[in-house]
């Protein structure tokens, strides 16, 4: 839908306009993005689940699919950068960057925008999916690919999350069928609906001044892998676990989405040249429109 990926780029589009003109700077962007992830977006994902109730977590090839393809994209990535003998920095930025995409901050208001509210609950099931296998098996491949091994952090990563922690207290609300008083459901769908403009514009600020051109032949292969292969191995593992109707469409839209700006930040913190990382964040995002669009995604 043109009219989706529009309202989109608006926004973000504002995002970099202001950044531009100096009502934003790159500082700002950090705290905006802290806002988004320990502030509105556990409340989306909270309000998401008590609105959904039990059913959104009870359909097993939604979670099975998902899951198995991006455990498959993973061993694909490490297996083909051994054989062709890739350095293990490289090998980490190719692992990190063929399957971690933007299914939050972009993914989710463009399944609102095409999908209606009904999609949302599938997009946090999806997001809780990624964050359980990035947060943890994902991590422990970037530490080896830094040569820092620490498999003791992983834990302490996992328990911090804010996204997987209000995941946590969705399920136990939902479980034990406990009662939301009006005035915290009502806070929370306030937080919760700025969340999509707030992290479109945030992206935009993101974007602003970094080269999409930088690394032009690595960005294009990452851009391939992520936007391309990724997608089609989804599509082969769906048709395995019988996944059909909005549940199919909205995975498949989130496994086409562009790279997520957290790649930006794991990349940073492994040492694991985060300028290749954003250049190639700026490039999927900004070629996702026809990508998207001549794949009949939208």
């Amino acid at each position: 839908m043109l009219e989706a990926l529009a309202t989109i780029f608006i926004i973000m589009g504002i995002g970099v306009l202001a950044r531009s003109i100096g009502t934003v700077r790159e500082a700002d962007y950090k705290t905006l993005n802290s806002v988004i992830y320990y502030i509105t977006l556990p409340a989306l994902i909270f309000i998401s689940l008590y609105d959904a109730g039990a059913a959104v977590f009870s359909d097993m090839n939604l979670i099975g699919a998902n899951a198995s393809a991006l455990i498959a994209m993973m061993f694909l990535v490490l297996g083909a950068s051994r054989l062709l003998r890739i350095p293990n920095k490289l090998m980490g930025i190719l692992f990190l960057t063929s399957f971690f995409g933007n299914i939050v901050y972009m993914g989710y208001p463009l399944v609102e925008l095409n999908f209606g509210p009904e999609g949302v609950p599938i997009v946090v099931v999806i997001a809780t999916v990624y964050n359980l296998i990035v947060f943890s098996i994902g991590l422990a491949v970037l530490q080896y690919c830094s040569n820092n091994i620490n498999l003791s952090e992983i834990p302490s990563h996992l328990i911090r999350n804010p996204l997987l922690l209000s995941s946590a207290a969705g399920l136990l609300y939902i479980y034990f069928s406990l009662p939301l008083p009006s005035v915290f459901d009502q806070s929370l769908r306030l937080l919760a609906h700025v969340t999509a403009p707030l992290a479109l514009f945030s992206l935009g600020v993101f974007m602003y001044g970094r080269n999409p051109l930088a690394n032009l032949k690595l960005n294009a292969l990452i851009a391939f892998l992520k936007m391309a292969f990724f997608p089609a191995l989804f599509m082969l593992i769906a048709g395995h676990f019988d996944l059909t109707g909005l549940a199919y469409e909205v995975s498949l839209l989130e496994a086409a989405m562009p790279l997520a700006v957290t790649n930006f930040i794991l990349a940073d913190k492994y040492q694991l040249d985060p300028g290749i990382v954003s250049s190639a964040i700026v490039l999927t995002t900004l070629i996702s429109p026809f990508t998207l669009l001549a794949s009949g995604l939208l």
